[in-house]
């Protein structure tokens, strides 16, 4: 059986550091005898980076440059940036581990078999694909609690906090009827020098005069995704700087205006924002098609936590009504005798049809995780522990109700985009770092 393009990504995404959804596990190493100790390249608050570790990313993303067919930076010049994304991925299980946030292997597993189910394999030939690709299956299932632990920290830190008002949707929907439903997509690549937060004008200065350099090098001839490896402070750097192709009105905030009027292949002058500097360049434009949206029919039931009920008992309360709706239970009556959801409960936690963008983003991601008649596990949101089925799923073409809904999740992602981009900064910001090599 041959790996599918779908099944790589998802490999490669778990196993290495792509923007901001990847931390890894600072691990003590195996010294043998006759080995010297191994060193120590930085210092992360109360946690240091290993030479072995680094040399490892190294390897990784060396490979992943030669994979996507990018040229490959002087050592040095990717041996810093290499250092900073794990710097950055220490920062972040850190703050995973001061906030006990914590994966079990129950997790895991059902996250695996998704995986598993989404690619038409058993866990068993997944755990073979992935062997034959050179990756330990060890080593993959550590990648995937990674990411589920950057997830949560994503949902605690920013999505919450990002508030998407109806001036926004109203204008994006009728920017979207403006320019037509087939609009075109840009498929872009983008190099940031940040500025750091209450950065000083001499900071200012220096970032300055680093986005100056990078432009004079691009003119000069150099290769744009060469030069985001090198020096972009971008969460997606080491993978060019490239972005997926996207709408006008889904780009970035900081260059959504400008993309358009540029020919492909054209990269932008320096943009200026609060982050700091910005240098886009537009790789390519499609014509997208009409958008079929996908709605989902569900059921679900809602355990709050109380004065008399704490989070503890609340989760296992569901555990126990879970187990008797796969024990052959009816889910409708349960859920009326049950949920404290007073919009559902009567109808048995049954919704209408619902398109994405409705539901808040942690519960979203489990429902788009379930496949039609599947009950899932007991998962939290910020109203309490839920379990839910999905009934029925349908493709819906963009009605106004649709494109409303569907301009809240653009929305909503862009701008958690952003917010997590300045989060990562002000972690950054606020560690104590030092580099020993």
């Amino acid at each position: 059986m041959k790996i599918g393009m779908k099944l790589v990504q998802v490999i490669a995404g778990a196993l290495m550091f792509a923007g901001t959804l990847s931390t890894v596990l600072i691990s003590q190493p195996v010294v043998a005898a006759d080995k010297p100790i191994d060193s120590i390249v930085a210092v992360v608050n109360d946690g240091v980076i290993l030479a072995s570790e680094l040399r490892a990313e190294m390897e990784k993303t060396i490979q992943n440059l030669r994979n996507s067919r990018t040229r490959i930076p002087p050592r040095n010049i990717l041996q810093s940036q290499v250092l900073e994304h794990l710097i950055m991925k220490n920062l972040q299980l850190d703050v995973a581990r001061r906030t006990r946030v914590n994966i079990d292997d129950q997790q895991v597993n059902q996250a695996v078999q998704h995986i598993a189910q989404k690619n038409g394999l058993s866990i068993s030939q997944l755990k073979n694909e992935i062997e034959q690709q050179g990756v330990d299956y060890l080593e993959f299932r550590q990648g995937i609690k990674e990411q589920m632990t950057l997830d949560v920290l994503r949902r605690r830190y920013v999505d919450q906090r990002v508030h998407v008002t109806e001036k926004e949707i109203a204008n994006y929907v009728a920017n979207q009827k403006s320019i037509g439903e087939n609009a075109q997509e840009y498929k872009t690549a983008y190099i940031l020098i940040e500025i750091p937060e209450a950065a000083s004008s001499e900071q200012i200065e220096k970032a300055r005069e680093k986005a100056d350099m990078v432009m004079q090098k691009l003119r000069e001839g150099a290769d744009f995704t060469e030069m985001a490896v090198s020096y972009s402070d971008g969460g997606n750097a080491l993978a060019g700087g490239v972005l997926e192709a996207r709408k006008a009105n889904q780009l970035p905030t900081m260059f959504a205006e400008l993309v358009p009027d540029m020919k492909a292949g054209e990269y932008s002058g320096i943009i200026k924002s609060n982050g700091g500097y910005y240098i886009v360049k537009l790789l390519e434009v499609t014509q997208g098609a009409a958008e079929m949206v996908v709605q989902t029919k569900l059921r679900h039931i809602l355990i709050k936590t109380t004065e008399f009920l704490n989070a503890n008992q609340a989760q296992q309360k569901l555990e126990q009504i879970r187990e008797r709706i796969v024990n052959g239970e009816d889910f409708a009556q349960l859920a009326r005798s049950n949920s404290d959801d007073n919009g559902t409960a009567s109808a048995g936690g049954e919704m209408d049809y619902m398109s994405p963008g409705v539901f808040v983003p942690e519960f979203q991601e489990e429902v788009d995780k379930l496949r039609v008649d599947e009950v899932s596990q007991v998962f939290k949101t910020r109203f309490g522990f839920h379990i839910a089925q999905i009934l029925d799923r349908r493709e819906h073409d963009d009605s106004e109700q649709v494109m409303r809904m569907k301009a809240m999740e653009n929305i909503r992602k862009r701008k958690s985009q952003e917010a997590m981009q300045l989060w990562m900064r002000r972690i950054r910001d606020e560690a104590f770092v030092k580099i020993k090599i």
